[in-house]
C-alpha cells in the first residue's frame, strides 16, 4: 500500500475505500511489478560482474605479455 501512496498518489481513504477485489487487485499489480523490477536488477548484477571478470582478464593477460 506504501507504494500506491506515494508512487501512485492514492490517499489512504481512496485506498480504504475500494472494494477489496479491487484493492486487492492494485496491490497484486505492485507485487508483480516490484518482483520483475527486482529481477531486472538482479540480472543487471550479473550482467556487470560478467562483463567486470571479462575486463579483469583482459588486464590480467596483457600484463602478461
Amino acid at each position: 500500500m506504501f507504494t500506491l501512496v506515494h508512487q501512485y498518489k492514492y490517499t489512504l481513504t481512496e485506498l480504504e475505500n475500494m472494494i477489496p477485489w479491487e484493492r486487492d487487485m492494485y496491490i497484486g499489480m505492485v507485487n508483480t511489478w516490484a518482483k520483475e523490477e527486482a529481477d531486472k536488477l538482479k540480472q543487471q548484477s550479473v550482467e556487470s560482474q560478467q562483463e567486470m571478470q571479462k575486463m579483469i582478464k583482459t588486464i590480467r593477460s596483457k600484463k602478461r605479455r
